[in-house]
């Protein structure tokens, strides 16, 4: 933006503006922070005892369909060697009974090899990030996805019409139920089907969102 943008922007009190110098701030104590609790918890990560069922879920139910399937996309990606990839995706899909049955294991088999999985995971932690994820962490990306998508039109200059379009098509999404259900927003339902025109709960709504944001950001770093 130039100065002159800046200086129109400042005097229509304009909501995208006004979220970039609250949070800008923010954003650079965040970056700092961030980067001195990775490297803490990287210490601390591989200093704890492996517990297997913390990183691989052996029964297939606790995983949506879409889980599963992105979990085994990655699989070439952290693994180098192609039995352990048919092994790992074997455990995910089918379990661990029919994985042993499929690669002939006994059970003190079996256990070996998951423990060597997971050590492998433990000393390889940014390559494992996406193997290791929970079902939670899959549900918290994909909202982080939803809210990044209405802050980067926030950022971009979105007209109100247009932010006011983006909210009553998502307007019935668990997200937005999320960042509306605040007793901060004075009118919700007007919020959500006529933002142009919702006044202060304009605001209240996008400083939500990046809020929202932040705390999935943080939850996502801290695992």
């Amino acid at each position: 933006m130039t100065d002159e943008d800046i200086t129109s922007a400042i005097t229509r009190d304009d909501i995208p503006l006004k979220s970039k110098l609250k949070y800008a701030r923010k954003d650079i104590a965040r970056r700092v922070r961030h980067q001195a609790e990775v490297e803490k918890e990287k210490t601390q990560r591989l200093s704890q005892k492996v517990d297997v069922n913390d990183y691989i879920h052996l029964d297939p139910s606790q995983r949506s369909e879409d889980d599963l399937r992105q979990v085994i996309a990655l699989l070439p990606q952290l693994f180098p060697n192609g039995q352990t990839r048919a092994w790992v995706a074997s455990v995910l899909s089918a379990g661990k009974e029919q994985t042993q049955a499929d690669f002939n294991q006994s059970e003190k088999q079996f256990t070996a090899k998951l423990r060597k999985v997971v050590s492998y995971c433990h000393s390889h932690p940014a390559k494992t990030q996406g193997l290791m994820a929970s079902r939670q962490d899959g549900r918290l990306v994909r909202e982080l996805g939803i809210l990044r998508e209405f802050i980067t039109m926030v950022e971009d200059v979105a007209t109100d019409n247009e932010l006011a379009a983006w909210i009553y098509d998502h307007k019935d999404t668990a997200v937005m139920n999320a960042l509306v259900n605040s007793p901060e927003i004075s009118y919700q339902r007007w919020v959500t089907e006529d933002f142009a025109h919702a006044g202060k709960d304009r605001y209240v709504l996008v400083n939500r969102a990046y809020q929202r944001a932040d705390e999935i950001n943080k939850i996502l770093a801290d695992r």
